[in-house]
């Protein structure tokens, strides 16, 4: 909530909200359908080794596709194929929700013992389709209110930050309260949030500027703390949880195994 939630927000507004209408097509295949189709793939690999069925296609949906966030850090100052970087950025937009729905339905399965096909399907749409609807509705309600407040006091600069920074928490906030997706509303938030921002850019250019410096910075220090947390997960692990053993042999073997496949 306190990291993943303002990053996706804050990456959101260097999208442009028309490029979803040209390119859904391509955001379905690659944020849904890859998504599965990998979930498939890696489950079956990885119950070759001897894993039970339902607790390989979990770990076969943890490893699918997550959002583009390391892949932007790591392709930093290198040049990359436009096509292929524009395929990226559309396919982190909404393949967290469609991850994360796996997962929980995969988790299910190993708790159950069965896998409910239409419950997966029907929890996939509403929590899309209630975190567009929130993230939309969030959104308008909090541009209008800046835009209130940028009218009854043109110098309210301070307050405007304040809200913009807020913004991701509280529509992340009230998504999971609702029980749909949090990360599909703060993406379709960043979205509006960069429609409103083009619109106004020449209405108060200080005030845009300063939410560009503003927005680099904020991505900058969230990045960096995302790899820094995961650098730390990484020791803890191996200090605590590595022991050489024939157990731990297959779970690297596994987990080389899931890299191959995705």
């Amino acid at each position: 909530m306190y990291i993943v939630a303002p990053l996706i927000y804050f990456e959101r507004q260097s999208t442009r909200i028309n490029l979803i209408g040209k390119r859904l097509r391509q955001i379905l295949e690659t944020a849904v359908l890859l998504v599965i189709v990998g979930t498939v793939f890696a489950g079956f690999s990885v119950s070759l080794l001897g894993i039970l069925l339902a607790l390989a296609f979990l770990m076969g949906a943890l490893s699918t596709p997550t959002d583009a966030t390391a892949t932007e850090s790591v392709l930093e100052g290198l040049i990359v194929p436009e096509r292929q970087e524009n395929i990226l950025k559309m396919e982190s937009l909404f393949n967290d929700a469609s991850g994360i729905i796996l997962v929980t339905a995969m988790a299910l399965w190993v708790k159950n013992g069965q896998f409910n096909y239409q419950q997966t399907f029907f929890d996939f749409l509403r929590s899309a389709g209630g975190g567009i609807i929130i993230g939309i509705m969030a959104a308008l309600v909090m541009i209008s209110f800046r835009q209130f407040l940028g009218r009854i006091n043109h110098d309210a600069y301070n307050a405007q930050i304040l809200l913009f920074v807020s913004t991701p928490f509280f529509i992340y906030f009230i998504a999971e309260e609702l029980k749909v997706s949090g990360i599909i509303a703060v993406v379709c938030a960043g979205l509006m949030q960069n429609s409103e921002s083009v619109r106004s850019r020449f209405i108060t250019p200080r005030q845009f500027h300063n939410g560009l410096v503003l927005l680099r910075l904020l991505r900058e220090l969230l990045n960096n703390t995302i790899f820094v947390i995961l650098g730390l997960l990484v020791v803890r692990i191996i200090r605590d949880d590595f022991i050489i053993g024939n157990t731990n042999s297959q779970w690297i073997v596994i987990g080389i195994l899931l890299y191959i496949t995705n």
